[in-house]
């Protein structure tokens, strides 16, 4: 093979410690009916034997090109592959998902059938032994595209919309791993000529409570998601400024800004949790104190729906 060769579509695959679903979302990659693409196939730094995986399709396929790196999560993988590809078209898929067999040949198709910038698709989310399709709204302009992401009826993320390399060019990367598709997807969509949408359900996305991207448990990851979505939407709402677009999408953005009280509920929720299950008996013990401060009151009618 060429190794000046340029292929049509770059897929960006991030892997951290997802042995047990990588076999599956590599092969329905690798068995596409369309087959001009590279895989930036990227080991962040994975503790199980993921990069074992990795090497073993990429020394098998000549698509296939393996990075490795230390563990910096999503946005920076996702950066690190963006250098990396050399394709004209770029799409991402998560290492614990996997595609439909025509799922570059319909969205490539249809990219350039309406000579788009983007093009995207419906979703199937796998949860167990259910299955259910998720449609997505079909823009009519820009304006209403962008819209649509920040309340969250148009999915933000990046893995079932193929994006013409140059739109890439010139937008501000964000760092952390909550709202980092989104923060790409709005300004790819506010420059983007055209968009298209295809009603066909090409990617699936695997509901899995024990991702470590989906893990509500661990206390340090909280406080992290909720630094990391600030700074993204932090980074949105400044382009909107910049675009004086700022008054437009005011109450999507307070949207947007609400969901992060998820993570915060979450982190109150664990944290409560955490220090309880280590000390019982203090739990155990409101109830006969005469005297209790009314932050604990609240906290625990908030949490827990009791009254002391």
């Amino acid at each position: 093979m060429n190794k000046h060769y340029s292929p049509i579509i770059s897929i960006i695959v991030p892997v951290y410690n997802t042995c047990n679903y990588l076999d599956k979302c590599l092969n329905s990659i690798l068995s596409q009916k369309f087959k001009d693409f590279e895989i930036i196939l990227i080991d962040d730094g994975s503790q199980d034997n993921s990069l074992e995986i990795c090497k073993r399709y990429a020394t098998a396929d000549h698509r296939i090109k393996l990075f490795t790196k230390k563990n910096e999560g999503i946005a920076k993988t996702r950066r690190f592959g963006i250098e990396k590809i050399k394709g004209q078209y770029v799409i991402q898929v998560d290492s614990d998902d996997w595609v439909e067999y025509d799922y570059l040949y319909c969205l490539y198709h249809e990219l350039i059938e309406k000579d788009a910038d983007i093009v995207y698709c419906s979703f199937i989310n796998e949860a167990g032994n259910s299955s259910s399709i998720l449609s997505q709204p079909k823009i009519s302009t820009n304006v209403d595209g962008i819209k649509l992401l920040l309340n969250g009826e148009l999915h933000g993320s990046l893995c079932n919309k193929l994006i013409k390399v140059s739109m890439l060019d010139n937008i501000n990367m964000p760092i952390g791993n909550v709202y980092e598709d989104l923060a790409i997807c709005i300004q790819c969509f506010y420059t983007a000529n055209r968009i298209s949408y295809i009603d066909i359900p090409l990617y699936h996305y695997l509901v899995n409570n024990n991702s470590i991207s989906r893990n509500t448990q661990n206390l340090v990851s909280l406080s992290k998601k909720i630094e990391d979505a600030k700074n993204n939407i932090t980074l949105i709402e400044d382009f909107l400024e910049e675009k004086s677009l700022l008054d437009k999408y005011q109450n999507e953005l307070l949207i947007r800004k609400a969901r992060v009280k998820n993570y915060i509920y979450d982190l109150m929720y664990n944290s409560y949790q955490d220090f309880y299950s280590t000390y019982p008996e203090a739990n155990n013990s409101l109830a006969k104190l005469k005297y209790v401060p009314k932050k604990v009151k609240l906290l625990q009618q908030l949490l827990l729906r009791t009254r002391i």
